[in-house]
């Protein structure tokens, strides 16, 4: 007898399972096991939480913000219920909603940073640079010395970034290193930096100080894989690309990035594995959607474009209902259905040419 059939009313049990779940990126089974767990106890705010998780996970926004609209109600004094809620109803184009439960969570929780943090970020997403930038500093006062202080330095790296203020921009990323010398974080984001402004010796040495701390860091990994394809560096980009996946296989970008390097390498069967493994596990990423159906196109998976394994049409449309405007989620519907293209936007000519190879 499966397990969880010996302890149905498991809530604990069940929520593993469905993260387990999702993390292979079965999310009808995910979403089943969550919806056992509410009917064990319909008041349990962490499965609402989780299942907002897995709604995101599936495309589906305004399920997410529905549930954690009731675990906010099941338990107002989570913070992080509030600020999962206002990042939800931001992505909805709720902005009033989105302020409303951040000044929410700064009034409610004064000694958190988290509710000036949020606040900033939203400012910040805005492009309302001042107010975010005040917002931040008040919540570093509040994060000073703790581990949130970390990521507000980061927040006003950006800033400074977007001022074009380059020495102000690493001067923050400095002192988050330093109140953080071992946050693999922290490396990640000065390497990031160095990239940005076309440093990759000095990129790739601050992600290799930082995984020596953290070997099993899959975002060093990633960057790691990133800049050694920019400098040519085909061995170790893919070395470093595996070894994130194998890291954390459950991490769709770093198939992704994997998928990145094989397909710079001329393997395409092998890039297009790496891509579909990346939707799988996130089947509502347009741009994961888009590779994986350029690579069938460029491979000639099948007459139609379309692998038995995972249907590029399903993804795709599932992409562009939620991305309507974004090309790159109606190319990839436009290559997995040809008969309907006309009723996305043209396909760039490159598209076009890639099709007409494998006919």
């Amino acid at each position: 007898m499966p397990v969880v059939e010996r302890a149905p009313g498991n809530l604990a049990l069940l929520r593993r399972l469905a993260d387990l779940a999702q993390r292979r990126g079965d999310h009808d089974v995910a979403l089943a096991r969550l919806k056992r767990a509410l009917e064990a106890d319909p008041r349990d705010p962490r499965t609402y939480d989780q299942l907002a998780s897995l709604e995101l996970a599936r495309g589906d926004a305004a399920a997410a913000e529905a549930a954690l609209t009731q675990a906010t109600e099941l338990a107002g004094d989570n913070p992080a219920f509030h600020r999962r809620l206002s990042d939800v109803l931001m992505r909805r184009g709720d902005a009033d909603g989105a302020y409303h439960w951040a000044q929410r969570m700064a009034e409610d929780f004064p000694a958190s940073p988290a509710g000036a943090q949020q606040v900033g970020n939203l400012h910040f997403g805005a492009g309302r640079l001042e107010e975010a930038e005040a917002a931040f500093h008040e919540a570093l006062e509040r994060a000073e010395g703790t581990p949130a202080a970390v990521g507000i330095m980061h927040r006003l790296a950006e800033i400074a970034n977007r001022r074009g203020d380059v020495a102000g921009a690493f001067g923050w990323a400095q002192r988050a290193l330093t109140a953080a010398p071992t946050d693999a974080g922290a490396f990640n984001y000065l390497s990031g930096l160095h990239v940005t402004y076309g440093n990759l010796a000095a990129a790739r040495a601050a992600a290799e100080q930082g995984l020596a701390a953290s070997p099993s860091n899959v975002g060093l990994l990633r960057r790691l894989s990133e800049i050694a394809l920019r400098i040519g560096d085909m061995a170790a980009a893919l070395d470093c690309g595996r070894r994130a996946t194998a890291a954390n296989p459950a991490d769709p970008n770093s198939h992704f990035q994997e998928s990145t390097v094989l397909l710079a390498a001329g393997d395409m069967p092998a890039a297009a594995r790496a891509a579909t493994q990346a939707l799988r596990l996130d089947p509502a990423n347009a741009n994961f959607a888009k590779r994986v159906a350029y690579l069938e196109a460029v491979t000639g998976a099948s007459p139609v474009l379309v692998r038995s394994t995972i249907s590029a049409h399903s993804n795709s449309a599932r992409a562009a209902k939620i991305l309507d405007t974004n090309l790159s989620s109606t190319v990839g519907v436009s290559i997995a259905t040809p008969s309907q293209a006309s009723t996305f936007k043209p396909m760039p000519p490159w598209v076009t040419a890639c099709i007409r190879q494998t006919r």
